[in-house]
């Protein structure tokens, strides 16, 4: 058998070349551009790429999304995975992808990749740093100077709704790192159309420029003194208005009421509803009757028949369970207990 032509590896750039310097005064057709370019992605093994370039494109939809997460550890590795759901084109032959009536909502993965810990601000770097590569890709992409969106890097936020992830302490602390950073960004927005509208005249804004210290400038950039002489002009006239922003944000954001306060900021938390055994057997059989205790506190019960207020006696009730979901644990337990003496043995191993 013949090896393939060593040139064959390049074609996917090829390919990827020859669209990314698309010119249609030459004359060259392309029936669907956008999905050609995906395809193309996907053939040279972009596959991140090409996914982060999806959601930038259908990110333009007026309608927010919601992101969720969750992480695994494979060989001593932490790995974590985000996806969305979202208003997406369908990309048929035929249909007019700029008629937002016509996109549905999709489920995208945004990506699987490792970390150094679960820890919460390490979930939060990583959003962020998902965030910022999807506006990269986008504004280097052909599709930005196509349809002539410039993306904001602040686009991802502005748009995220919500967030579903473990029902846990790291995932609560993450979600508020998240909800706090997404306000911040809709106050500097407030605080940008302020400045751009008639209402707030240049005296005002001199003034409120004027009631910024270095110790202001040092907690936006979170630097030492030093560190912050040596910030060269045009770094600390961007920290200057990114804390006029927030200022004056803030005070057309305490003009709101809390109804539209709410909706600016509207970002929801959805926990784990069936998280492992937490809501499922301690809540869901209850109340059901038949109680299946184990034999300590089944004699404890019985000893207690005279005495049921007995504080013994409560605590075996409490601590045993009820159900078929309990039988269930019960039988799992003896077909597929690892322990041959404890379980049934192999001989009543399931799959």
């Amino acid at each position: 058998m013949s090896s393939p032509a060593p040139w064959k590896h390049l074609q996917p750039a090829w390919h990827l070349w020859k669209l990314s310097t698309f010119r249609p005064a030459e004359g060259y057709s392309q029936p669907s551009p956008i999905s050609y370019l995906l395809c193309t992605l996907l053939l040279a093994h972009c596959r991140r790429q090409a996914t982060h370039l999806i959601f930038a494109r259908s990110s333009q939809a007026p309608v927010g999304f919601i992101e969720s997460s969750d992480g695994t550890t494979h060989k001593g590795i932490t790995v974590k995975s985000r996806s969305v759901t979202l208003l997406v084109p369908s990309y048929e032959p035929g249909v007019d992808d700029s008629d937002k009536s016509t996109w549905t909502h999709r489920t995208r993965l945004l990506g699987v990749e490792p970390a150094l810990d679960h820890t919460a601000q390490r979930q939060f770097d990583g959003t962020l740093e998902i965030a910022e590569h999807i506006v990269d890709i986008y504004s280097r992409s052909p599709l930005a100077a196509r349809e002539r969106w410039v993306m904001d890097k602040n686009e991802y936020w502005r748009k995220k709704l919500g967030e579903s992830k473990d029902h846990a302490a790291d995932g609560k602390k993450e979600f508020r790192f998240s909800d706090e950073h997404k306000q911040d960004i809709i106050i500097r927005d407030l605080g940008a159309a302020a400045m751009d509208s008639l209402d707030l005249g240049t005296t005002s804004i001199l003034l409120a420029m004027l009631e910024i210290t270095n110790e202001d400038l040092m907690a936006e950039a979170q630097v030492s003194e030093v560190e912050l002489e040596v910030l060269t002009v045009e770094a600390r006239s961007d920290m200057v208005e990114q804390i006029l922003k927030r200022r004056l944000g803030q005070q057309e954001f305490d003009k709101l009421t809390p109804k539209e306060q709410c909706n600016k900021c509207t970002h929801v938390f959805g926990g784990c509803c069936c998280h492992k055994d937490l809501n499922v057997v301690k809540y869901g059989v209850c109340a059901m009757e038949l109680l299946l205790a184990n034999k300590a506190n089944a004699a404890t019960i019985v000893l207690s028949t005279d005495n049921p207020d007995n504080p013994a006696a409560q605590h075996a009730i409490e601590a045993s369970s009820a159900g078929a979901i309990k039988l269930l644990q019960l039988i799992g337990a003896l077909l597929r207990h690892k322990d041959g003496d404890l379980g049934g043995g192999p001989m009543l191993h399931t799959a």
